[in-house]
């Protein structure tokens, strides 16, 4: 375990000795960093960069606006802006020296997923791969592709990040239901059962997600066992509706519209409450938009259980989610490399 008080302490005194090492100056940034010290830290990192803009001082400042946004001091108080642009901009000039690092490509590749610049994100993050595949970027090129329904295509990047992943389920998640969109069933269901054995120990992914393979392959019976292992009383009514056509496929049609009377009971009880308690702080406007934002659930949840008496089938609200990743050159917590070799 690293005492970064003491670290702090250390790297201070060799910064008065070397005041422009860059490196120190790095490592003292992810240091205060760990210190839930950010303004200092952006000052550390902000001066490395001015010092040498490098492949490692690029890439850090960058990766900083990213996660942290940036610090801008007005009257006296730091007031943190949102800054991917900036971010953008200096990791395209860490990659213009064409660094052996597959950090900043990922990196960049990982903004421009968040920015829904998902054409542009691709050919950095393949770039990423050719260098150093990880479980991060090859479940990025999967998401890249489910999302454009191309199941085939994802599936095999779920396969193959799954092989890096350690304690991440979300790729074998991922992997699963494209086997399941693709109607390949047996191997849907091995996946499902893996998921089910290895989610007891990690509790990574709701048992929700993981009932979505069974109900694209059909299989309702069990994905009514693997839906209801987490209390569902408390989800979002967007992810009711296949319950419920699960049950009728069953012929469960009076659990079905229990179900259906506790959930609208439950939220007519919450909303009778919120007006009679005068504790409650609301601000202007806010009471009436959560009452009207429960009612617009329970017309929701009534219109649902209404399509699915008529038998037609709902599909599962499902997003294949991007993984992150620490891209800190010199990061001590995860370990990371100092810096990319050559510059």
């Amino acid at each position: 375990m690293i005492n970064f008080i003491n670290k702090k302490k250390y790297l201070k005194k060799q910064l008065k000795r070397q005041p422009n090492n860059v490196n120190l100056l790095n490592e003292l940034a992810i240091t205060l960093i760990e210190l839930n010290n950010y303004e200092q830290a952006y000052k550390c990192l902000k001066k490395a960069y001015d010092l040498k803009k490098g492949v490692k001082q690029l890439n850090n400042l960058a990766y900083f606006y990213y996660t942290e946004c940036k610090p801008t001091l007005v009257d006296g108080e730091y007031v943190w802006e949102d800054a991917n642009k900036e971010a953008i901009v200096l990791l395209e000039e860490a990659i213009a020296q064409n660094p052996s690092s597959h950090f900043p490509y990922d990196l960049l590749g990982e903004i421009l997923l968040y920015a829904e610049k998902d054409d542009k994100a691709v050919d950095y993050i393949l770039k990423a791969i050719q260098i150093k595949p990880t479980m991060n970027n090859l479940n990025n090129m999967g998401v890249y592709y489910y999302q454009k329904n191309n199941f085939a295509e994802a599936a095999e990047y779920f396969r193959k990040a799954t092989e890096y992943s350690v304690n991440s389920l979300t790729p074998l998640l991922n992997y699963g239901i494209c086997l399941a969109e693709l109607n390949s069933k047996e191997e849907a269901l091995q996946v499902g059962e893996k998921l089910l054995e290895l989610n007891e120990e990690l509790g990574d992914v709701s048992y929700q997600e993981i009932s979505f393979i069974y109900y694209i392959i059909k299989e309702y019976q069990k994905f009514e066992e693997t839906y209801t292992k987490d209390d569902i009383m408390f989800l979002c009514v967007e992810w009711y509706p296949p319950y419920l056509y699960g049950l009728y496929q069953l012929g469960k049609v009076d659990k079905m519209n229990q179900f259906v009377e506790d959930v609208i009971h439950k939220k007519e009880k919450e909303m009778q409450d919120s007006l009679q308690d005068e504790d409650q702080d609301w601000e202007e406007g806010q009471l009436e938009e959560y009452l009207e934002e429960e009612k617009k659930e329970i017309a929701f949840l009534k219109e649902e259980k209404d399509k699915v008496l008529k038998g037609i089938q709902p599909g599962v609200d499902y997003e294949a989610s991007y993984e992150k990743d620490c891209y800190l050159f010199g990061c001590m917590r995860h370990e990371n490399p100092k810096s990319d070799y050559r510059f």
